[in-house]
């Protein structure tokens, strides 16, 4: 799909969600993979704006899913900062 018709918080299926991120996540030094989009809005405006051009935000959309394998490329040479919710699960 060509980018103008995507979703505007999305890319694709299951995977790394943030539209602000993708158009920004080749020149980023810096990839931030957090839960949910709660937590993806405030890391993003949580980043001093001298390293905000350096930094991307993804979200995994608030699932247990990996990234897809095809989006591996994504992350080379990148350093990468995960940051998952604490949640408990209730019995």
């Amino acid at each position: 799909m060509p980018p103008e018709r995507r979703p505007k918080l999305h890319f694709g299926g299951v995977g790394l969600i943030n539209d602000e991120a993708w158009r920004n996540v080749e020149r980023a030094e810096v990839i931030w993979v957090v839960e949910g989009i709660t937590s993806m809005l405030a890391v993003q405006s949580a980043l001093p704006k001298s390293i905000a051009e350096k930094h991307v935000v993804f979200t995994t959309g608030g699932s247990s899913h990996y990234p897809r394998e095809e989006l591996a490329h994504v992350f080379t040479g990148k350093r990468v900062i995960l940051v998952m919710d604490n949640d408990t699960r209730a019995e």
